[in-house]
């Protein structure tokens, strides 16, 4: 076919006169498969696809760190609750409440049954004094302390309190004691007033400050009380255990059935 019939068929179809041409076929779409191999189809999957994985490999690597951290950290069987409110009784509770975790250890028992027993000493200054071993000079962190004391004492993890009568005589203020302590003398009534005081048991006395290197820096009112309120059953129970073995000094590692 001469240019001359292809351009009057093309002006044809340009002005409508007719809507195709048997003479000029129209142009097919052109399929380009191009597959890509190696290192190409590797870029060209991340420069598609690069955000939505670096925010999966985020979350994969935050869930493997907590999951370690989970499986790994060591979970106290028990909680005890050291409390100082002088500048003498912050000296002498800071500085002692690793020994005193380590010496309540031979008095449990391992209650999670993970093959270790595993002593929380929680210690809390709130003393208010300004100088060494004070809070008061940042009343932001005296707050925040009292803060923490006061959610502890309502949370009753710990069932065990050991500190100063001062402290003791801050936790009762207007309440009965007996509603918030267990009556030590008479749980254990062979024991003499010098060991236990109603329901107050005199540290410096008991096993507890032996196997704590602290009979003889031990002040004379720091004492040990055993709650009544808070925590649960399971809590109050090991508590009790331990506090019975302290004073029978009857050191055990075996766990419970």
């Amino acid at each position: 076919m001469s240019d001359a019939e292809d351009k009057r068929e093309l002006l044809k179809l340009k002005q409508g006169i007719i809507e195709q041409s048997e003479i000029i076929a129209e142009d097919a779409p052109i399929e380009i498969n191009m597959e890509l191999h190696g290192k190409a189809r590797w870029d060209n999957f991340w420069y598609h696809n690069k955000i939505i994985v670096l925010i999966v490999a985020f979350f994969v690597i935050v869930g493997t760190i907590l999951i370690y951290d989970f499986v790994t950290k060591e979970h106290a069987d028990f909680r005890v609750l050291t409390v100082a409110d002088s500048a003498e009784s912050v000296a002498v509770l800071f500085g002692k409440q690793y020994d005193l975790a380590d010496a309540l250890e031979q008095f449990a028992a391992d209650y999670n049954s993970d093959g270790k027993i595993i002593a929380e000493n929680f210690y809390i200054d709130i003393n208010q004094a300004e100088g060494v071993g004070g809070t008061g000079a940042d009343p932001n962190v005296f707050i925040a302390n009292q803060t923490k004391f006061v959610g502890e004492m309502q949370s009753g993890t710990a069932q065990i309190v050991i500190a100063p009568m001062s402290v003791m005589e801050i936790i009762v203020m207007n309440d009965d004691a007996t509603e918030l302590f267990e009556n030590l003398r008479e749980m254990f009534p062979n024991y003499g007033g010098e060991i236990v005081d109603g329901m107050y048991l005199r540290v410096k006395r008991t096993a507890l400050a032996a196997a704590a290197s602290w009979e003889s820096s031990c002040p004379e009112d720091m004492y040990l009380v055993l709650r009544k309120t808070g925590g649960t059953p399971a809590d109050h129970e090991r508590a009790l255990q331990i506090v019975t073995n302290i004073i029978d000094n009857n050191k055990q590692s075996i766990s419970p059935d």
